[in-house]
């Protein structure tokens, strides 16, 4: 399996992401690997922007707001920067889940090597 590069993850307005600050929404996130497969780092960004918005607010909307660290082995973020007005007021929990549900398509679930069978499927 080859490290990704960055890759855009688009989860729309659907996903409810809303930040608490200028009503802005997280819609998508930037996802990259190394050769570890365990951590990700996750860039996420916000492309709500209202109609009347200056060319220079898109621009601002459309850049990196959030960097989170996650551990796949935990599946927890290990490491959540960003502005603190937006990192406070950021659904950590519905990001994570997002993320988590995003990485599984992607890059394909974590092996779990502690888990031993439970039984037998030879009768």
């Amino acid at each position: 399996m080859a490290a990704l590069s960055p890759l855009y993850v688009h989860f729309g307005s659907e996903a409810a992401l809303a930040l608490s600050e200028n009503n802005r929404v997280i819609e998508g996130a930037y996802l990259e690997t190394g050769s570890d497969f365990s951590a990700v780092v996750v860039r996420f960004v916000c492309n709500e922007v209202s109609r009347s918005g200056t060319v220079g607010n898109a621009l601002t909307a459309q850049s990196e707001i959030i960097v989170a660290h996650l551990n796949r082995e935990t599946e927890e973020f290990v490491d959540f920067q960003g502005d603190p007005a937006l990192t406070a007021s950021a659904p950590k929990y519905a990001m994570l889940a997002r993320i988590l549900f995003s990485i599984a398509h992607v890059i394909g679930p974590f092996p779990d090597l502690n888990r031993a069978p439970t039984g037998s499927a030879l009768h």
